[in-house]
């Protein structure tokens, strides 16, 4: 339940690559032979060659009470969203809209997962 003391701990899903590559990744030498062989036209048997493996990366971002008010108010509505479906749209969802809204902006992909937690 969203009140005027209500404080968002939002948690975003990164794409993240920490140290050296990840050890299921192709060799360099693989990856040139790939290479010569695509400029080449040949037809390419995508044998031995491993997408590289990414860690998780979190970022953890708390919103005030004041930002949360904000954000689920009338006066918050997306552009891409009609103000007659705003206007019906809970305080859950409406939050719950402008939390993807910056989670897709912090990552730079659209549809990034995200937790939250309401703090009262």
């Amino acid at each position: 339940m969203i009140n005027n003391e209500t404080q968002v701990r939002l948690s975003i899903e990164l794409q993240g690559r920490l140290g050296a590559t990840a050890s299921n990744s192709t060799s360099k030498r693989d990856r040139t032979k790939l290479f010569k062989a695509m400029r080449k036209g040949k037809k390419i048997v995508n044998k031995g060659y491993n997408p590289p493996e990414y860690q998780e990366c979190r970022q953890v971002l708390t919103l005030n009470s004041e930002c949360v008010n904000f954000l689920v108010s009338e006066e918050s509505r997306p552009l891409r969203i009609p103000p007659s479906t705003w206007k019906k749209a809970s305080k859950i969802n409406r939050l719950e809209t402008h939390m993807q809204i910056t989670a897709d902006e912090i990552s730079g992909h659209s549809n990034t997962k995200f937790t939250y937690k309401l703090i009262n």
